[in-house]
């Protein structure tokens, strides 16, 4: 699974596992692609937490909103 795409470093920010979908910390030991720009915790790290399933976006997106907002007062 693991090639010579993959480095391995030193995590200097936070970020999510592609793999394992859960929060990787500043200092840990993790694996860096190369190409893809991809992070992910070694192997056996994600084998002990468990893969989660991928969190939906909280951001709202722009094309949510309907324009122009009306706005009243309450009370």
């Amino acid at each position: 699974m693991i090639d010579e795409k993959w480095l391995s470093i030193t995590n200097k920010y936070k970020k999510t596992c592609t793999v394992c979908n859960r929060t990787m910390v500043t200092g840990e030991l993790i694996l860096w692609n190369k190409e893809t720009k991809e992070s992910m915790h070694q192997p056996e790290m994600c084998n002990f937490l468990g893969i989660r399933k991928k969190m939906p976006k909280r951001r709202v997106q722009e094309s949510q909103y309907v324009f122009p907002v009306e706005v009243r007062q309450i009370g």
